[in-house]
Order: structure tokens, then sequence, then C-alpha cells
């Protein structure tokens, strides 16, 4: 049993380390769900915040109860049709596939299209949020990780983000952000990947 623990550690220890260097970008765009779009009451939702924070223009593409191939159809192709190096996208999608049940075929297929547009084969830099799971819903954040080191996504720790869902001042639902929410998560973001100014 404690071989075991030991051996869990070992293979999670490496997700949760800080970030590899990432520079800083000269535009940011968003791409995610209801979590990003914002529409819930507060004034400002965390990518516009997190644009105050660094200090980089930030276009917000985030659309209220996307999952991961609705924003290969209604972001993706927002973004830029030529790829910059000096862009950045960060990646706050999965949560409806995962809340809703989609079969994870569905979600692998997705999700590799999705990150492989948004690389542009390591032409501009991306960022993903890990998904806090839910009990039984491990493959979704096997998938990611899996997909992420494929192309060359760097991973935000899910505790970073279930680190602000966890505080009940932070959602109304357990879900949807309150403002403190959408403050605190963009300066988690910022502060892992060393980004503030």
């Amino acid at each position: 049993a404690i071989a075991l623990c030991l051996l869990a550690v070992a293979l999670e220890l490496p997700y949760h380390l800080r970030s590899p260097h990432i520079a800083m970008p000269t535009e940011l765009f968003v791409i995610g769900d209801s979590l990003s779009s914002g529409g819930f009451g507060e004034v400002t939702p965390w990518p516009n915040q997190f644009a105050r924070e660094v200090g980089v223009p930030t276009t917000n593409l985030a659309q209220p109860s996307d999952d991961t191939a609705g924003a290969l159809v209604h972001q993706v192709p927002q973004l830029p049709q030529i790829a910059d190096k000096s862009h950045c996208v960060i990646i706050e999608i999965g949560g409806n596939d995962m809340l809703e049940g989609r079969p994870i075929e569905q979600f692998v297929h997705a999700l590799d299209r999705l990150l492989a547009a948004t690389s542009a084969a390591g032409q501009r830099s991306a960022v993903m949020l890990e998904l806090p799971l839910l009990p039984g819903a491990w493959r979704y954040g096997a998938v990611q990780r899996r997909l992420a080191a494929k192309h060359r996504i760097v991973l935000v720790p899910k505790r970073v983000m279930a680190r602000v869902l966890l505080r009940e001042e932070n959602t109304f639902d357990g879900i949807h952000l309150t403002q403190r929410g959408h403050d605190t998560l963009a300066h988690e973001i910022a502060a892992w990947l060393d980004w503030r100014r």
C-alpha cells in the first residue's frame, strides 16, 4: 500500500511543480466556457481581470455552454489566421464535456483538433487549465494530459482552479464564479505563470 501511494505521488508530482518559463506574450486569447465568458452577475470576467493584472491585450472568445466540440466550431476560427509566436492562447474548456458525460472518444477527438489548431504546430504558445475532476471522471484528466504533451501545451495544474472553486465565497452555485472568484482565478493563473506586473 505504501509503495502504491509513493508511486501515485511520483506520477502526480510533475504536474504540480512550477510551470516551464513562458515568455510574456504581446497578445492573449482565451478559449473557454461559462467559467470564462461571464454573464452571471459579475462585472469583470477573469480573462478581463487577467489582462489588467498582466498588462497584455486580451481577447475573450469564451462562450457559455460550449463544450470542446463547440469551442472548436465557435471560438477557434476567431483566432488570427496567421499564427504568431508572440501570441498565447489560454484554454479553459472541457468542464461541460465532463459534467454532461460526453463519450470519452468524442472528447479525445475534439480536444485533439482544438489543441492542434490552437498551437498551430508550435507557432503559437498555449496554456490549458486542467479540469478539477469529478469522482469517476479521471479519464477526462488523463486525456488532457496526454494531448497536452502531444501538442506541447503547458498545463496549469488542477489544484489552481480547484482552490478557487472550493471556496464558498468564490462561486454562487459551486461552478459559476462570483466577482471575487473571477478576481481570484485571474490572480492565481497570473501568479502560476509568473506574469504579474
